[in-house]
């Protein structure tokens, strides 16, 4: 089946008497030029239109989409808060072909997303060094990712060019083409999203719920590493592409995986350690993910345990409940609320949600805390600190 170009459907939009079905006229968005402003994918092109009362999104197809119909009546029946409402529209736009040819075709319409792209927000971040909307843009995906591993389908294709960072600071998917949906299990995938965001090993035979595990870890530990040190971004890439690749990460470790250790030990970011560790994983599903993303637990009543799992310590409570996750090299048993906890060479101090109790560059050694201070090492000195990481004098002999 011949799809139409690009040319042709703007042709239609130029002209839109009568070439809707259902439509009306509507107005497609156009630049200084006069133009219509469109944006293009591998197979399809999206318009902003407005009927007069609202604006909306027209997806139109240049390429064959066989999945289109399944894929879009299950976003609209199953609605989810992480995509905009979009529906399909069989036999929507009429487009006449440049040989004069003609025919009735299928789109999709939703809503319009307002707002710019993760990768713009990103550019516009690092470009003005404001380090705060770095920390923010850091932690709106990770919840982002929290919300879309308890989720039964799968984006496909996450990138920040797919994700619209909305005026009110959330994050919305765009671009459901390449979703997974439980309706799909055991078939093959038509596309496997974009390389630059995907592990080399996906082919068209991984297609399931992980599909976006990949992509989420990477972007995840480049959002955090720039937060962290803006510096290891490179203006001589593109932004989107964060300070990693794929094919680096899985042939060799890249110049900058040493540095990169080295800032989240400091901060203590022991997530996103663990999870540049996984992003050598030869499989691009990556187990247990949602250990990574899950919302932060209450605080335990009961006393809590140091337990090991495969080389790693976290803490439980006494019915065997994990409340901090086994990611720490070493930990200290809880005294007075505070646990001292270590990442690489870097000891830093945790509270009983397993949150940072306060910011640090790290410790050399850290001992337990008693009558409100605890003794540490750095910078080769030994100083003493109180509950918030100030340092205090030494306490009394008798102490």
């Amino acid at each position: 089946m011949r799809m139409p170009s690009i040319s042709e459907y703007l042709h239609t939009l130029e002209h839109p008497f009568g070439m809707f079905r259902t439509l009306g006229e509507p107005v497609a968005e156009r630049d200084v030029y006069g133009k219509i402003k469109f944006r293009a994918g591998n197979s399809s092109a999206v318009f902003r239109l407005s009927d007069g009362r609202r604006n909306f999104m027209l997806k139109c197809y240049i390429r064959p989409k066989p999945r289109l119909r399944t894929i879009y009546d299950y976003v609209e029946r199953n609605g989810s808060p992480l995509l905009p409402r979009q529906k399909i529209r069989p036999d929507e736009i009429y487009v006449y072909s440049d040989s004069g040819e003609a025919g009735w075709y299928d789109v999709v319409i939703g809503d319009w997303v307002e707002g710019n792209t993760l990768d713009r927000e990103l550019l516009r971040a690092l470009t003005e060094g404001n380090r705060e909307r770095l920390s923010e843009l850091s932690e709106k995906f990770d919840r982002l990712c929290s919300a879309l591993l308890r989720e039964e389908w799968a984006h496909g294709d996450l990138k920040p060019e797919n994700i619209v960072v909305t005026p009110d600071g959330n994050m919305t998917l765009i671009d459901c083409d390449a979703l997974f949906i439980p309706a799909l299990a055991g078939e093959n995938a038509e596309e496997i999203g974009t390389p630059g965001y995907q592990h080399p090993a996906r082919g068209i035979h991984h297609y399931d719920k992980h599909i976006d595990d990949y992509p989420m870890a990477l972007l995840s530990v480049g959002l955090k590493l720039l937060s962290l040190d803006p510096s290891f971004f490179d203006p001589q890439r593109d932004p989107g592409s964060l300070p990693f690749a794929p094919e680096e990460l899985l042939t060799d470790k890249p110049p900058a995986w040493d540095a990169a250790c080295r800032t989240f030990a400091e901060a203590g970011a022991i997530t996103h350690r663990r999870l540049l560790e996984l992003l050598r994983s030869p499989d691009p599903s990556l187990e247990n993910l949602e250990r990574f993303f899950a919302p932060g637990k209450e605080s335990a009543e009961a006393p809590l345990h140091a337990f090991e799992r495969n080389g790693r310590w976290g803490f439980a409570d006494p019915t065997g409940k994990t409340i901090v996750e086994p990611l720490w090299d070493d930990v200290l048993d809880f005294h007075e609320e505070i646990a001292a906890v270590r990442i690489d060479h870097c000891w830093h101090y945790i509270d009983r949600r397993g949150e940072l109790l306060f910011e640090s560059s790290g410790y050399e050694a850290a001992g337990s805390f008693r009558n409100g201070t605890a003794k540490v090492r750095k910078n080769g000195e030994t100083r003493w600190i109180d509950r918030q990481g100030n340092e205090q004098p030494a306490p009394e002999p008798n102490k």
